[in-house]
């Protein structure tokens, strides 16, 4: 497990910690990841870029990709990874953090253990996930994700 995090200001936060990533995924080749790369700060675009369809209305918190170790188009090394987003601490509670660290992780780790060893080429894409918050419940919505694979 590799992790990146961007710091955060005082009035955002992530859905959950490094310490209980790393309960579930301490062992395995996934690139954990914390607001970084091109994600913003605004918690509606990223809401918006990244819903995994477009009638999903949901507060996007999280997104994972799984692929068997593979190369891009560049011959660039790919790896699974892990995305957290920076969301606003107004509405995510104490009570929505326990539920996700208790619920959704173990959720997404049984995800990535059932498709870690699939084959993007084979599969016509990698397995994806992106969960989503809404009305104080989370929403896993599964995709094949396709850019960046050779």
């Amino acid at each position: 497990m590799r992790t990146q995090i961007r710091k955060l200001n005082p009035n955002e936060t992530y859905c959950c910690t490094k310490e209980d990533v790393r309960m579930f995924f301490g062992n395995d080749d996934i690139e954990i990841i914390f607001g970084i790369y091109n994600m913003s700060r605004n918690e509606t675009r990223n809401s918006y870029k990244y819903r995994p369809n477009k009638k999903c209305n949901d507060r996007i918190i999280a997104r994972m990709v799984v692929l068997k170790n593979t190369v891009d188009f560049l011959n660039l090394p790919l790896n699974s990874r892990l995305c957290f987003f920076i969301m606003n601490k107004t509405g995510y509670t104490d009570e929505l953090r326990h539920k996700f660290v208790t619920e959704v992780l173990p959720k997404l780790k049984e995800l990535y253990d059932e498709h870690k060893n699939e084959d993007p080429y084979e599969n016509h894409g990698a397995f994806a996930v992106t969960v989503g918050l809404k009305d104080n419940e989370y929403n896993f919505y599964e995709e094949k994700a396709y850019r960046n694979i050779k």
